[in-house]
């Protein structure tokens, strides 16, 4: 009778489970030696770093104290206003800023809806910073103050001076809006 080790085909089965069984074990003996985990001897360090990045908007807000303020007198005369507006703008923009006002009409109208008369907005007139009075326009904002640096940090305080040339017109109350605006400078 044949040894059934001696043949061929009982030879190369074993050769083949033998290296399957030796190829397992290795691989076995690789992934148990990386799941070790490591061990740190006291006093050992080990360092590693984030930079901390910080981004600043730039920011402006203006805000008026009062919705309205009035001009009382007689046709023919010019009545001031001083300090008619107040408020504080503020702005971390380091070109500073500007501050403009436009009416949003070219007239101020009467509250009156029979009083066919109205007021003519140049005849409305804002201080400038020079303290000049430039006549207001439906058209183009009038610079009242301009500054080349930010704001202090609490803000930096309006404070704009109006007069009116009252034409011949009927006794009402004429209205007009106006409009703010706070421009940070490039």
């Amino acid at each position: 009778m044949t040894n059934p080790s001696s043949t061929p085909e009982y030879g190369r089965g074993y050769r083949i489970v033998a290296r399957t069984v030796l190829t397992t074990a290795t691989a076995a003996a690789f992934i148990g030696l990386a799941t070790v985990s490591a061990s740190a001897a006291p006093g050992d360090v080990s360092n590693d770093s984030v930079v901390a990045n910080v981004n600043v908007s730039s920011t402006i807000t203006l805000n008026l104290d009062q919705a309205s303020f009035n001009l009382n007198g007689l046709p023919g005369t010019t009545v001031p206003g001083l300090g008619a507006v107040t408020g504080l703008v503020t702005t971390n923009n380091a070109a500073g800023y500007s501050i403009g006002v436009q009416a949003a009409a070219a007239t101020l109208q009467p509250s009156t809806g029979a009083n066919p008369d109205s007021i003519p907005i140049e005849a409305l007139q804002v201080a400038n910073a020079a303290g000049a009075y430039i006549p207001l326009s439906s058209t183009e904002p009038v610079i009242t103050e301009t500054k080349a640096t930010r704001s202090a940090l609490a803000g930096d305080a309006i404070l704009d001076d109006y007069r009116v040339d009252i034409p011949d017109v009927n006794s009402d109350t004429y209205r007009v809006t106006l409009n703010y605006t706070a421009t940070a400078l490039a």
